[in-house]
């Protein structure tokens, strides 16, 4: 029931921005991005393979304007528990050296870490995000914890080229 009320909800949050052609039924829209919201708990590294099976990564939460995106977007979720979402950075082979799956670049200078983040310890190695009073925060967290929970993709829209220059 729940998924059911969840995608009536994510159909009307995202029919003002999705562009038909720029991504795929399912994932919003966020500038030259395609974003998607897992509706099932899983670990971080199973969350990382079912967003490269779609062609995508765990997202990277790298700039103002997406984190206030996400901000807007899971806000709503959290009224059906959806509170806590993998992202796409760890510090699995560089303990307190997080770094995003999609670029390998290190994490900042844009952050949002939770108050005491990050833990710096090799027990909590992935990125998480969830709520800290009303605000979306960052953690780390163990990869595989006791609760899985929901995760972020994101890959690249439909970019189509304009005409090309001849000469």
């Amino acid at each position: 029931m729940h998924f059911n009320i969840l995608c009536a909800l994510a159909l009307a949050l995202f029919a003002a921005a999705v562009d038909g052609d720029k991504c795929e039924p399912g994932w919003a829209d966020f500038k030259e991005d395609c974003i998607y919201f897992g509706h099932d708990r899983t670990s971080w590294d199973d969350a990382e393979k079912r967003c490269r099976d779609r062609g995508a990564w765990l997202l990277s939460d790298d700039n103002e304007e997406k984190h206030d995106f996400l901000t807007d977007i899971l806000n709503v979720l959290t009224n059906w528990r959806y509170e806590r979402f993998f992202i796409g950075a760890s510090d699995y082979y560089f303990e307190g050296q997080f770094r995003w799956v999609e670029t390998g670049a290190p994490v900042g200078p844009f952050s949002r870490w939770a108050t005491g983040q990050p833990h710096l310890n090799n027990t909590r190695n992935c990125l998480m995000l969830e709520w800290e009073n009303d605000q979306l925060v960052w953690s780390d967290q163990a990869c595989r914890p006791r609760e899985y929970t929901y995760y972020l993709c994101e890959k690249l829209g439909n970019v189509t080229s304009g005409p090309g220059i001849i000469g």
